[in-house]
């Protein structure tokens, strides 16, 4: 019985690397949505993504409005080959044309969208502003830190959990248009 032992286990090896590189390709797939208007804040979160190695592309949208558009498919974001639609949102609060607020009010009055993840991140720290932000359905709220290593740790967290450890529905609406 040991040597069938022995086949079991690399079976399930086998199955198991199968399995994550599968999840690992899946990955690759999502991007994550960026809403940004402070061009320091993006190449520093570029670059601690790049550090740590995120599969997941960053599409980064420079204010409220662009980001409005991008999720709704609007101009030069209808194109979905180009402009996917993401697997998590990382907004800031602070935005031109439209602020994090609208952005997040607008969202959850989707029902296509309402499911998609959002995590506030900005430099923010008032309390008024995190009430507003989960009172307006943010699933989390994180202030930007100003020292690289803290950004690299805070992304190494947004990996592990929003993009590898947590499970969405079986039906991503908002992937797949509702329904």
């Amino acid at each position: 019985m040991i040597g069938g032992s022995s086949a079991i286990t690399a079976t399930v090896q086998s199955v198991s690397a199968a399995d994550s590189a599968v999840r690992k390709k899946l990955l690759v797939t999502k991007n994550v949505l960026l809403v940004e208007d402070n061009e320091d804040d993006v190449f520093f979160l570029q670059r601690a993504w790049k550090d740590v190695g995120v599969p997941n592309p960053l599409q980064v949208v420079r204010d409220g409005q662009q980001a409005v558009d991008y999720l709704a498919g609007l101009g030069k974001y209808s194109d979905r080959e180009t402009y996917k639609l993401p697997c998590l949102v990382l907004l800031d609060w602070k935005l031109p044309y439209m602020m994090g607020p609208e952005v997040l009010r607008w969202l959850r009055k989707h029902p296509t969208l309402r499911p998609l993840p959002v995590l506030v991140f900005s430099s923010s720290s008032k309390a008024s502003d995190i009430d507003m932000a989960y009172g307006l359905g943010c699933n989390a709220y994180l202030e930007k830190p100003t020292d690289a290593h803290k950004l690299v740790d805070l992304v190494k967290l947004i990996q592990a959990f929003w993009l590898a450890a947590i499970r969405f529905p079986q039906k991503q609406v908002w992937l797949t248009g509702g329904g």
